[in-house]
């Protein structure tokens, strides 16, 4: 069983590790990560939302509205266009073990 301590005895690691060039490098990139995300996190939120208001309020907008959204939905139609040819009934899943399970529940 190991006992635990409430005396702090490692101190002179810390020392040392602080006078560790790589460890120097670890903290600072932790904290300009931690820099980004603080700044750049809301500042995407407020730019994303001005340009969705913009779009949203003119119907001139609309074409590059279903420009910017149309590659999105582009893999998620093909997606689904991929399960059913797989899973349909006479799909290529019941092909290949040759049985006629309906997976999809048509």
């Amino acid at each position: 069983m190991v006992r635990l301590s409430r005396k702090f005895e490692n101190y002179a690691k810390y020392e040392e590790m602080q006078t560790m060039p790589h460890i120097r490098y670890t903290i600072y990139g932790a904290l300009f990560v931690g820099r980004n995300i603080v700044l750049g996190v809301p500042l995407l939120l407020i730019i994303s939302r001005l340009l969705a208001l913009m779009i949203n309020a003119s119907p001139k907008w609309d074409k590059y509205k279903y420009l910017y959204l149309l590659p999105m939905a582009i893999p998620a139609a093909t997606m689904v266009l991929v399960w059913r040819l797989l899973f349909a009934r006479q799909g290529f899943l019941n092909r290949l073990l040759e049985t006629h399970v309906d997976f999809l529940g048509e």
